[in-house]
């Protein structure tokens, strides 16, 4: 599943959703036998198991709460 921009997510499901990314892209890249380009799981998911995740087109915004998104997404 792609997450796409402007979508706010539980912490939890948006790391499942990246996890599950990160590991395709590390089975693609072992299957070509590239295995010193596999990507850090830290690039991919945040180190928090509360709070949201706010989509943007270069990246991610986490806050506590999800007001606090809402707030960043209509500014």
């Amino acid at each position: 599943m792609k997450i796409k921009t402007g979508t706010i997510l539980s912490t939890k499901r948006y790391n499942n959703i990246k996890y599950n990314e990160w590991k395709k892209h590390c089975d693609k890249l072992r299957n070509e036998g590239r295995y010193n380009e596999l990507p850090s799981i830290l690039n991919y998911l945040w180190d928090k198991d509360y709070g949201y995740v706010y989509k943007t087109d270069y990246g991610s915004v986490w806050r506590k709460t999800k007001r606090e998104l809402i707030e960043i997404k209509n500014k």
